[in-house]
């Protein structure tokens, strides 16, 4: 059984049955709410948000308690280096090879 239900609202948009259902019920429930009701406003939002806290924040114990994606940051001087920022804040200074 597949029921989709708006968090906000907590209203229940749609219930589907099968003895099975597979990706394509889902993606057809979806795209018929999508449809009928149109994609929601929030939702971009939400996703991007997401997505930047799992790869930018979000530590894993196996990364030693970094992130998956930390950003490097370019620190102009006379001999560049990358900055990686750390999740404890600490940053690490890494010599590029151009």
């Amino acid at each position: 059984m597949l029921t989709v239900i708006d968090e906000y609202t907590h209203e229940c948009l749609a219930i589907r049955t099968k003895r099975q259902l597979n990706s394509t019920d889902v993606l057809d429930c979806l795209n018929d709410l999508f449809a009928e009701r149109g994609a929601p406003e929030h939702i971009r939002f939400l996703i991007e948000w997401w997505r930047n806290h799992y790869n930018q924040v979000r530590p894993y114990s196996s990364l030693n308690y970094r992130s998956p994606a930390p950003q490097a940051v370019m620190i102009e001087t006379k001999s560049p280096r990358l900055v990686m920022p750390t999740h404890q804040g600490v940053q690490q200074s890494i010599k590029p090879k151009f």
